[in-house]
């Protein structure tokens, strides 16, 4: 144990403060500030332990030797290793090797220039990483060869980095080369070059140690500016020889003295700081501060702080193999560089106890006695006495009346007597002055509340309330099932406002419901917005009245008026304890950390407004808070775990307003990666992104997104809404992808925000603009363009069928007048005056033979058959019934003629319907053709055969003739060669109908020596 006292707030004494006050208070403060000082060393030295977190080949680091540390202006941790370069963003590690464009070299130095450029210089190579590829840097030639810059400085904090070199000359880096920047002139015989740096933004002071030969215990540190002129001329100052070594921080330059063993801190002007350790070994590798003003210095292989208002160091307990350098980021927290791993240190605002302080497992309880020592005790674990520096085991008598001490539970209390109040199964053990009394409460006590209006002690366990007076006996009683059921595990004094008037109020409760106590009356009826009762398995009240309630279901507001809850993560796992610390400021305890919540931005909001901690940022621990939080007189906050008892020191956790390097890391449409168009927008300077020409046919749309933040990136969590389209940002997650499909044209800005707990700011935010342009076909020129075409297309169309139409109609007008006339023709053809004339001489010869029955016959068959003629005049067709009807009155009229010489015959195969329609005269004319210029014209006469077939797609229809004499292949000759005309007439008309239908109706005629053939074939469904 380190034994050096730490002064964090030396106290001053007024001198009018009278001689025996001031001794007493004296003596009073010395007693205070030894005790302080004795804790505070204690909690240095062991909360050390778990505050480093350790980084390695597995966690993928390149390789184990890590040789400098830097941090971008974008947060990203840059370090080299023996074996490549990485990038780290608090969660991954991306490692940089030959084929990534930069040589395998040992990288001394990471200087970023806050410009998005990133350095690397090693013993061979130098390298700019200008945020996609690295790229050589070209040594200016008047730069000699074995003049190599080579310092720690540059930062994205310090501005663009000046380097070391060797003569009179101080180098920088200019776009891709090393130029000279600035030569110091002097006696090169007495003096020379050996540090040079830029020590911060704010002054742009070039600091520069001039080693003098002459005297060579001397050495001579002088201050120039950017510009080159010297700041300090006459002002120069002279350190010992030793002081090799010059250290650059965020909050100025340190430079340490060998001879005196001192460390200076330099601005302006260097000023005494601090004295080395005297236990230093060797000498100083680095130096560096945090954002609280605590002071690193690192050996070979340890490391010393120096706390905010001390002024001395203490040695860390962790070794290191061999530390090359250390780096404070802008989060406050230190990176160690070693030769063994990557480390980060969190903060100090965490210690814990455990097994190796003294201490067991499973502490329920802590409390603070008169003299600022702490009791502790828990389940199964006894009781424990920490004097500031040791803890020492009281679980057996005299502190107990018997050896069984498993039962000590929750609520263990300073009373309004100054006594310490523990309690154990069916007892409750008083301790003043380290002395206990013991006192029977009747029951198994798991709770205790301490009344100072009415010194009462509250005694809350398995059977309800026990009260009992200042002397710890018996007064009264409230059984638990006045309260409700189960035990009482919970209890708290509050203050209500009813009608302008305070009331003192008791609240009791468990996990599942709570009662309260006002001037005697007991209330049981406590139901959320659901009707399910309200449990308190933990309670506190805030300033401004309102009752915080945390049970298994999360954390519960009740206003006085309503309950409500907020179960939202991390508070949906349960809430084991609650503390409020100020006005506006909740600790509540949860199953892996604690959440720090601010009630008043919470209630406004109506969201959970907190900071989580847990094992990720320096608290270890699981299911904390079994007994509650403990308050003790110097603000600390004592919370016990499973496993640990920590002290926690609210003063020194981080800020909430951390910042957050949050962005956009990729769009992605239709699950490709979109090529980003990136622009500056000059109406918002601030705007991240502007990413155009989205399609509008898109119907994926995924944004990936990140934040750098090395306190806890674990427990970063983010916000989006996609505005233009989202109404409310969106729940916290943990997932860092948004995805929208079927987004309308429009513009629209994405933006998110990173946070840790439910803390997001609007500088945490980043933002992406774009646009997704509307269709052609949905642009109003274009619709109005498309209207009028459509019109234009409409009276065209119009025009077009109107003017199809009636040349259509001429076109059947002019049809139907040519079948018309040919039918006509047709009908003339068949009244030929020869077959009229001999049909009259028939009759005459009847007459004359006296044979009027044949005379009269024969008229009335005549008479007939002109009627039908003058029928078929007015109809252009009729049934093929009607006209093999009429072909037979006629072939009866030329047998009058012929007697016997003619022979006809019809014949049918397969179901003819005899209804369907065909032209008139359509089989006549051939029929009629066979007898006049075949059967009349043979000596012989001969026959006339119709032969109707029905086939499946087809009616086909055959006229053979057996006149002689015989028919040549060119036609009918002699008397025959004439009367083509009839047959002429019927193939027009066939055409003319075959233009009327899609499928044709043929005419085929084929002359042989036996006589002719005329085959007509009709398509079934064929139209005339």
């Amino acid at each position: 144990m380190i034994t050096t006292t730490v002064s964090l707030t030396p106290s001053r004494q007024s001198r009018d403060t009278p001689l025996h006050k001031w001794r007493g208070a004296r003596a009073e403060a010395s007693r205070t500030l030894l005790t302080t000082v004795l804790l505070l060393l204690y909690l240095l030295t062991n909360a050390q332990q778990y505050a480093f977190k350790k980084y390695t080949i597995r966690d993928g680091l390149p390789q184990s030797q890590v040789m400098a540390v830097a941090q971008d202006e974008q947060g990203y941790i840059w370090l080299s290793t023996k074996d490549g370069v990485a990038r780290f963003d608090g969660l991954h590690f991306t490692n940089y090797f030959e084929k990534d464009g930069i040589a395998r070299d040992l990288y001394l130095n990471i200087a970023p220039d806050g410009k998005g450029n990133v350095y690397f210089f090693g013993v061979k190579h130098q390298y700019r990483y200008n945020g996609s590829r690295f790229v050589p840097l070209a040594k200016s030639p008047s730069v000699p060869d074995n003049e190599i810059p080579f310092t720690r400085s540059g930062n994205a904090f310090y501005g663009a980095p000046v380097h070391e070199v060797k003569g009179n000359t101080i180098y920088t880096i200019r776009h891709d080369s090393i130029v000279p920047a600035l030569t110091i002139f002097f006696d090169t015989t007495l003096y020379s070059i050996t540090n040079s740096y830029r020590c911060d933004s704010a002054s742009q002071l070039l600091w520069v140690r001039l080693a003098t030969f002459t005297q060579p215990y001397r050495t001579l540190l002088q201050a120039y500016t950017a510009t080159g002129q010297l700041r300090f001329q006459n002002k120069a100052f002279e350190f010992n020889h030793y002081s090799h070594k010059l250290y650059p921080t965020r909050h100025g330059l340190y430079f340490t003295n060998w001879h005196n063993k001192t460390i200076y801190h330099l601005t302006d002007s260097p000023r005494y700081y601090l004295p080395l350790p005297p236990d230093f070994p060797g000498n100083v590798k680095d130096i560096d501060v945090d954002d609280f003003g605590n002071v690193f210095l690192a050996s070979n292989q340890h490391l010393y702080v120096k706390l905010a208002g001390s002024n001395q160091f203490q040695k860390l307990p962790h070794r290191f193999t061999l530390i090359n350098a250390l780096f404070a980021d802008a989060h406050g927290q230190l990176w160690v560089a070693d030769e063994g791993a990557l480390y980060k240190f969190h903060h100090f605002a965490f210690t814990h106890f455990n097994e190796q302080d003294g201490i067991t497992k499973n502490i329920w309880s802590v409390v603070e006695d008169e003299n600022h020592h702490y009791w502790m005790g828990g389940f199964g674990s006894g009781l424990f006495y920490y004097n500031g520096k040791t803890f020492t085991d009281h679980s057996h008598p005299p502190y107990y009346p018997e050896n069984n001490i498993d039962n000590i539970y929750m609520g263990a209390l300073r009373d309004f007597k100054n006594r310490v109040l523990i309690p154990n199964a069916y007892w409750i053990t008083a301790i003043k002055n380290q002395q206990p009394t013991h006192h029977r409460t009747g029951q198994h006590t798991l709770y205790l509340l301490a009344d100072s209006t009415e010194k009462r002690i509250y005694a809350c366990g398995t059977s309800g309330v026990v009260i009992l007076n200042k002397e710890l006996k018996v007064a009264d009683s409230i059984p638990k099932g006045k309260l409700f059921p189960g035990n009482v595990l919970f209890a708290m004094n509050a203050t209500l406002n009813a009608k302008g008037e305070h009331r003192q109020c008791r609240w009791f409760g468990n996990n599942r419901f709570i009662a309260t106590i006002t001037n005697g009356r007991i209330d049981t009826g406590f139901y959320n917005q659901h009707g399910k009762p309200v449990g308190g398995l933990c309670m506190t009240q805030d300033g401004d009245g309102n009752i915080w309630l945390g049970n298994h279901d999360g954390l519960t507001l009740f206003n006085g008026k309503t309950y409500h809850l907020y179960n939202q993560p991390p508070f949906t796992r349960g809430i084991a304890t609650l503390l409020q610390y100020n006005d506006t400021t909740l600790y509540a305890g949860l199953n892996d950390g604690f959440a720090i919540l601010n009630t008043a931005a919470t209630i406004r909001t109506d969201k959970p407004v907190f900071r989580l901690f847990n094992e990720h940022n320096g608290f270890i621990g699981i299911e904390p808070g079994q007994n509650g939080f403990y308050r003790d007189s110097r603000n600390n906050i004592w919370l016990t775990t499973t496993e640990h008892v920590t002290c926690i020191n609210p003063r020194l956790l981080p800020p909430e307003n951390n910042r957050f390097n949050t962005f956009v890391t990729a769009a992605y449409m239709q699950d490709d990666n979109y090529n980003w168009q990136l622009h500056e927008t000059t109406d918002n300077p601030q705007a991240d992104t502007l990413l155009t020409e989205i399609p509008y046919n898109n119907k994926r749309l995924k944004f990936t997104f990140g934040a750098i933040h090395h306190t806890a990136p674990e427990n970063t969590r983010f916000i989006y809404r996609l505005a233009g389209f989202d109404t409310k940002w969106s729940e916290p997650t943990t997932d860092p992808e948004a995805l929208y499909t079927h987004l309308p044209p429009g513009n629209y800005t994405f933006m998110v925000r990173a946070g840790q707990g439910n803390l997001f700011t609007e500088q945490n935010e980043a933002r992406l603009y774009f646009t997704i342009h509307t269709p052609l076909w949905r642009q109003l020129w274009f619709i109005a363009l498309c209207i009028l075409a459509a019109i234009a297309f409409v009276i065209a169309i119009t025009y077009w069928l109107t003017r199809y139409f009636r040349i259509q109609k001429e076109a059947a007008i002019k049809l139907q007048l040519e079948l018309n006339n040919l039918q006509y023709m047709a009908l003339k053809t068949q009244i030929e005056p020869h077959f009229a004339s001999n049909l009259l001489n028939s009759v005459n010869a009847a007459i004359l033979h006296e044979d009027k029955r044949q005379a009269s016959r024969i008229l009335g068959r005549f008479a007939g058959f002109i009627r039908e003629i003058l029928k078929a005049n007015d109809a252009q067709t009729h049934t093929l019934q009607q006209e093999l009807n009429f072909i037979e009155q006629y072939i009866e009229l030329e047998k009058v003629n012929l007697k016997h010489k003619l022979q006809y015959s019809v014949q049918t195969t397969g179901s003819v319907n005899l209804q369907r329609l065909v032209p008139v005269m359509l089989l006549h004319t051939f029929v009629e053709n066979a007898v006049k210029h075949a059967i009349k014209q043979s000596p012989n006469g001969g026959s006339v055969q119709l032969h109707l077939q029905q086939q499946p797609q087809q009616l086909s229809i055959t006229i053979t003739d057996t006149g002689t004499p015989a028919h040549s292949p060119s036609g009918f000759t002699g008397a025959l060669a004439p009367t083509r005309k009839g047959i002429a007439l019927i193939e027009r008309i066939l055409n003319l109908y075959n233009q009327r239908n899609r499928q044709q109706c043929t005419l085929h005629i084929t002359d042989s020596p036996a006589g002719r053939t005329v085959q007509i074939i009709i398509p079934n469904g064929y139209k005339f």
